[in-house]
């Protein structure tokens, strides 16, 4: 059976209606977001959802207790995932901006994760670096990343000593963000930059990896 485009919109609703149907908290976060004058962009509500899935059976023994976001913008994805991490778990979120950390840092507190969530100011390669002495290596359960696609592979490489082995990393816009994955190699550089990590991830021998499209598609890796 061929997915048309039609199939595709009408089994997007579907999952969001019966998967991922937002709460009062979530429902609220953007419309509050584009207000105070970010941009309306966030990870669909069923790319939310498995966010909290897998947050709910990454770590060693059930739910994560250690994660890392790699860009917050206001929140929304990391509200996702505190929620599935385990009650005592911690969600460290990177986020270059002092705008979008200003409104995520609301959204959390509002959603009851203050506690629960720190975000850290500045450009991910550089503040890494910094959580790393905290945390030390092969500490991390998961790692979302949603950030800027031309440093995804400095990304993946700089973050895998972190996280431990049987850990995952779920790095959003496998498939699409302003572009798709079916535009002709050379016509945008992101484009590129993500297919050749997907790529480098599926034979990487260090990792097994796979793709969920769902939203922009989820691509997922799990540290040997």
């Amino acid at each position: 059976m061929d997915m048309t485009p039609e199939r595709w919109t009408y089994l997007t609703r579907y999952l969001r209606e019966v998967f991922a149907r937002e709460d009062e908290s979530l429902a609220g976060i953007m419309p509050r977001a584009v207000k105070a004058g970010l941009p309306d962009i966030a990870v669909s509500p069923e790319s939310g959802r498995f966010l909290e899935f897998m947050a709910s059976m990454a770590g060693r023994d059930g739910p994560a207790k250690l994660a890392l976001e790699f860009g917050t913008l206001a929140g929304y994805s990391g509200v996702w995932i505190a929620r599935g991490m385990a009650s005592d778990g911690k969600l460290i979120s990177i986020e270059a901006s002092t705008t979008h950390v200003a409104q995520a840092t609301e959204t959390f507190r509002l959603c009851g994760l203050a506690e629960r969530v720190s975000v850290r100011q500045g450009r991910i390669l550089e503040v890494l670096p910094k959580i790393a002495q905290e945390i030390g290596k092969a500490s991390v359960d998961m790692v979302f990343i949603d950030a800027l696609k031309s440093e995804y592979p400095q990304y993946v490489e700089a973050v895998l000593p972190l996280v431990r082995s049987g850990g995952v990393i779920l790095i959003d816009n496998a498939l699409a963000s302003r572009w798709t994955m079916d535009l002709p190699p050379g016509k945008d550089a992101d484009r590129d930059t993500v297919d050749a990590l997907n790529r480098k991830l599926g034979a990487d021998p260090r990792l097994i990896a796979c793709c969920v499209p769902i939203g922009n598609g989820v691509a997922m890796v799990r540290k040997r």
